[in-house]
């Protein structure tokens, strides 16, 4: 996709990954939770992150339980533009 390789499943992911970000509706969210946990020390995972729209408090619960970082109900974007601040213009 956009001339990035993509892969089938997480266990195909050949490099460490800081963040899962999940755009799935709810009801597809555990099996990736589950898979991301089965992977999160082989990756050196940190979080998992249901997108804005998307909450499964099962998956949430399961991938915190994990000891996996869990945001849920966030846009990754709109998260990074307020930890930014303000625009500056000159």
């Amino acid at each position: 996709m956009l001339g990035e390789k993509s892969y089938a499943s997480l266990k195909d992911v050949p490099f460490d990954v800081d963040v899962v970000q999940v755009f799935r509706a709810k009801e597809h969210v555990m099996p990736v939770a589950q898979e991301a946990i089965a992977q999160k020390d082989r990756l050196k995972l940190k979080v998992f992150w249901l997108q804005e729209g998307v909450i499964n408090h099962e998956a949430a619960a399961t991938a915190s339980a994990s000891k996996l970082g869990m945001v849920m109900n966030r846009c990754i974007y709109k998260e990074a533009q307020r930890m930014q601040g303000p625009m500056q213009t000159y």
